[in-house]
């Protein structure tokens, strides 16, 4: 029998869902370590890549996603409990809802981030960066999202100075988790860039100030902000710090400060 007994909604998200039917069986929802096995049925409305609304019955690991779609299925599914049947929502910004009914059949738990040891979290680092890759052209605040989460795993055993301790079992450093943060920072730095959040990228990048030979990416990135900020100072000796002139990005920045510069000072020259 069908019963709309419970419509759950995101506005922020464009999601809801309408539970349909539900047999109580367990409390556990699906966490974002989990494997959850659902069926999928009268799609409508589909009109973008999915990979999990394709086929009837899916495993999907929470923090697989890798279009929009189904990183929206994966967030309807954290509110599901086993053996739920919802009707549910996602709103488009062209085309109105893409529809779909969804059965949450069996959950895989894995646990909590808090309960993983560090070689763990620091693959899930790699997957969310992976991911995030990804992502990042087509769906760029979802991708950085992924950064985010791929930090957050390894932040929480920052700073890393007594990691090697408990890493005695693996073949991880502690220089491969620093390497990894800093990659997944130049990530954050691009995806703030992207959204003009310039004041942030210098606080993301702020590692790199001090370091003798910074990437050619990270030097990019700062010295974007810092153009953007006005700063052309530290703009032209951030890009200064590398050999800038075989970098086609870096030459064409550096032309745009000193552009900029000029014509700031002669503004200011007049008054």
């Amino acid at each position: 029998r069908r019963q709309r007994q419970m419509c759950i909604r995101d506005r922020t998200k464009g999601l809801r869902k309408e539970v349909v039917t539900f047999k109580f069986c367990s409390v556990v929802k699906p966490s974002e370590l989990s494997k959850c096995l659902i069926e999928v049925n009268d799609v409508k409305n589909l009109n973008q890549d999915s990979n999990y609304l394709m086929e009837k019955e899916v495993w999907v690991g929470i923090g697989h996603a890798t279009t929009a779609v189904d990183c929206y299925v994966e967030e309807l599914l954290k509110q599901m409990f086993t053996d739920e049947t919802s009707r549910c929502f996602i709103a488009t910004k062209s085309s109105g809802e893409i529809e779909f009914t969804m059965k949450l059949k069996k959950i895989e738990f894995g646990g909590y981030y808090c309960e993983q040891p560090p070689n763990k979290m620091y693959e899930l680092a790699k997957l969310y960066k992976e991911n995030g890759v990804k992502m990042f052209k087509k769906y760029p605040l979802l991708a950085h999202n992924y950064f985010n989460l791929a930090a957050k795993c390894l932040l929480s055993f920052n700073p890393f100075n007594d990691i090697e301790d408990i890493l005695t079992d693996t073949e991880l450093t502690k220089k491969d988790f620093e390497e990894l943060l800093q990659n997944i920072y130049l990530n954050i730095a691009a995806c703030l860039v992207k959204q003009k959040r310039f004041e942030e990228v210098l606080h993301v990048l702020n590692f790199s100030v001090d370091q003798p030979n910074p990437s050619e990416k990270a030097v990019f990135r700062l010295a974007t902000a810092y153009f953007h900020l006005k700063q052309f100072e530290n703009a032209k000796n951030t890009i200064e710090r590398v050999n800038y002139k075989n970098n086609k990005d870096l030459v064409q920045l550096m032309v745009k400060v000193h552009e900029h510069w000029k014509v700031d000072h002669d503004k200011y020259s007049s008054m």
